[in-house]
């Protein structure tokens, strides 16, 4: 699954310079699927898979696993474009970044400790499209962020809505995954979900870098239309969990 993972991203980010149909990216695609493929016909002959057989047959849990892959693109993209975005375009220093970026990390605190509250009154699914939709919007306006000015008030209010928005997701999926898991299983449910999340944003990541560089920028002006473009294909990514959450129990 390692080797999966790592040559999926790697093919990807070659694919802006290279071409999606040269020999070298296509090789390095069929050969995460041989890896992938390979692992899955060991786990089927296993006496004692990896992964055991029954959770695979527990449809909240196949759909938890597709929130989290979107959930780990969004999350990684975000923060990585958000940092290009202080140092590269704003012209930060890494201290100056990082503190800058300290309001989006307080809201993805307060969210999660807000869904806490309010998944046992509403349920998870509510949260799922309340927090997707927010972070959608969040995206959009870091998708229109400017080149210059004074204290980017615009970009702390879109990161504070995009960090709230993710936080308030990571409970209720979590919680809709895992309900109809055994309890021996349940380590391996857990894992499972936060390999997805892993594997999202090691291949979400791979290709929205992918979507900032293409054109070969060359100059401040197109470097920022790359991450504006970046910034809102990862914002339909995450609006993908809206159709999601509706296949996943309103209520646990």
């Amino acid at each position: 699954v390692t080797a999966a993972a790592g040559l999926v991203g790697y093919g990807v980010s070659r694919a802006d310079g290279h071409g999606w149909t040269s020999v070298g990216v296509l090789g390095t695609l069929l050969a995460a699927a041989l890896c992938a493929g390979v692992f899955v016909l060991v786990e089927r002959a296993a006496a004692h898979p990896l992964v055991p057989r029954s959770l695979w047959r527990l449809p909240a849990l196949r759909v938890g696993n597709l929130v989290m892959v979107l959930m780990g693109a969004t999350m990684t993209a975000a923060l990585f474009f958000v940092s290009l975005y202080l140092q590269q375009i704003l012209g930060y220093s890494a201290l100056r970044a990082g503190t800058a970026m300290l309001p989006m990390t307080v809201a993805l605190i307060a969210g999660g400790l807000a869904a806490r509250k309010l998944i046992s009154t509403f349920g998870p699914r509510p949260l799922l499209v309340s927090g997707s939709l927010t972070t959608t919007v969040g995206l959009l306006v870091l998708a229109w962020l400017p080149a210059d000015g004074g204290f980017p008030w615009r970009f702390v209010l879109a990161s504070v809505i995009a960090g709230a928005g993710i936080s308030l997701m990571l409970l209720p999926v979590t919680v809709s995954a895992t309900a109809g898991v055994a309890a021996p299983d349940a380590g391996a449910a857990s894992g499972l979900l936060n390999t997805s999340r892993q594997l999202g944003g090691a291949v979400g990541l791979a290709v929205l870098v992918t979507v900032a560089a293409a054109g070969s920028p060359n100059t401040p002006a197109d470097v920022l239309h790359g991450y504006h473009a970046a910034f809102a294909v990862d914002a339909a990514l995450v609006l993908l969990v809206v159709p999601l959450a509706f296949l996943l129990p309103r209520r646990i």
